[in-house]
């Protein structure tokens, strides 16, 4: 059975086509007999026609939480285009109202001629003003990395339970990936969706139970709350595949394509200390914008919680409830500046390799997450004879990169004895040993990595994704 979808595209196609021979165009000119009309006299025999622009891939409402856009960008949106892409939202919020209207319609089993002709040319022109919305929209979203060729893939992603998580693991299989790294991903992509999709709807299952058996929030939240932290654990574990197999520029690519959600950080500013080659000013910098941020935003976070709070009780007049809301929306236009100016500051200090390095952290992972040893990893994995001996012989080949990185941190340490706790030469010691504790955990990912691509058996690697083997948070 066509989908409403492809039935609705299919219905639009035809309508295009009847529209062009209303007003006289054929698809098939140059059947046409009779004398043909002459050119106008100021075209020029070489001129090409207009091409009218490529349609624009229609996205729903779901679909908005799929494009890759950070927090930051969203606000700048916001703030720079707000009436356009408030525009663009209720266009397309009232595109889908009109496609299930149609759609009811034409599933009656008589449907009303009248009314169908006329849900008909109401979803053509909300479409026609979607398409001219997105238009005018895409110049200022492609920079941030919504492309057509983005949307596209958002339109056709599947949908059901655990959207984003699903859609945003499959991205992985986008990248420029080598023979290993692509046989690899093909195996746990459909694994850890397969799980995650199961979980999703066990969830949805047990949430439905609860709510029959009248429960208690306290009692719903036990009840699911296994499945949340198994969904949670290997939404973990699938990025910490990516940041053990995947290289930086690999990464980078990835985060480039992830939904909003993904594109956060957990604990950015301890991620921020471990980038490359931090030097002590950026380091004192990133301090006082923390510092500078929190006094900021205090006394807004307090105005939202008090007004959220005087807004539950119910002795309030109208004037009262639309004056607390004003403030409400007024500290949080506030709050949302300060984010953005956080954003461009904390761009601004880091180099572009910095940059680099911190967006192609996976979400999910702490900074403690990423520094993990391999006897941690792979806990209550049995390893074979031969894989104990491939193990060994990794480890010999890491061992004088690590010695000369140990041997570095303990320098560093004996100097650092000569300085007093608030002396500038203290906190150049600092960041030197965060850079060497930095390489050496980069050093650990990589031999990670090697060991799920070169050692691991197939059935291995599933367990370990999937939570059946390394340690349990």
């Amino acid at each position: 059975m066509m989908t409403t979808t492809r039935f609705l595209r299919s219905w639009l196609s035809l309508v295009a086509s009847a529209l062009l021979l209303a007003v006289g165009v054929s698809a098939h000119a140059d059947e046409v007999p009779g004398p043909r009309p002459l050119p106008p006299e100021d075209a020029k025999p070489d001129e090409k026609p207009a091409v009218p622009p490529e349609p624009v891939p229609l996205l729903t409402t779901e679909d908005f939480k799929l494009l890759p856009i950070t927090e930051a960008e969203r606000l700048q949106l916001g703030v720079e285009h707000a009436a356009l892409f408030a525009r663009l939202r209720t266009l397309t919020s009232k595109h889908e109202k009109e496609a299930r209207q149609l759609a009811r319609l034409q599933a009656q089993r008589k449907p009303n001629a009248k009314k169908l002709a006329k849900a008909k040319q109401t979803l053509v022109r909300t479409r026609v003003a979607l398409q001219t919305t997105w238009q005018e929209a895409l110049p200022h979203v492609e920079p941030m990395g919504v492309t057509r060729e983005v949307l596209a893939r958002v339109e056709a992603a599947p949908t059901g339970v655990g959207r984003a998580a699903r859609y945003a693991h499959a991205l992985v299989l986008d990248l420029p990936l080598d023979e290993a790294q692509r046989a690899f991903f093909e195996r746990v992509v459909p694994e850890v969706n397969g799980a995650w999709f199961t979980l999703a709807a066990q969830k949805r299952r047990l949430e439905l139970v609860a709510k029959q058996a009248e429960l208690q929030p306290e009692q719903r939240r036990a009840l699911v709350s296994a499945t949340d932290q198994q969904l949670r654990l290997i939404d973990q574990r699938f990025w910490l595949l990516t940041d053990f197999v995947l290289r930086r520029g690999q990464r980078r690519q990835l985060m480039d394509l992830v939904p909003t959600e993904y594109t956060k950080v957990q604990n950015a500013v301890e991620h921020l200390y471990q980038l490359p080659e931090m030097k002590p000013a950026q380091g004192t910098r990133l301090q006082a914008l923390l510092t500078e941020m929190e006094a900021e935003l205090a006394p807004d976070q307090a105005t939202v919680r008090r007004v959220g709070a005087r807004m539950k009780t119910k002795d309030l007049t109208k004037e009262e409830r639309k004056a607390l809301q004003e403030e409400r929306t007024e500290a949080y236009k506030r709050m949302q500046a300060l984010q953005l100016y956080a954003a461009k500051e904390t761009k601004a200090l880091l180099t572009s390799e910095q940059y680099d390095a911190y967006r192609a952290i996976p979400p999910r992972l702490s900074h403690n997450d990423r520094r993990m040893n391999p006897k941690r990893v792979f806990e209550r994995v049995t390893f074979t004879p031969a894989q104990d001996a491939a193990m060994k012989a990794l480890d010999r080949s890491y061992r004088a990169k690590r010695r000369a990185m140990q041997k570095r941190i303990a320098e560093l340490r004996r100097e650092s004895a000569d300085y007093g706790p608030d002396s500038p030469q203290m906190g150049m010691m600092q960041m030197e040993m965060a850079a060497a504790g930095a390489e050496g955990a980069r050093l650990q990912r990589e031999a990670i990595g090697r060991i799920l691509l070169e050692v691991l058996t197939h059935d291995q690697v599933s367990s370990w994704a999937l939570g059946l083997t390394g340690r349990a948070r």
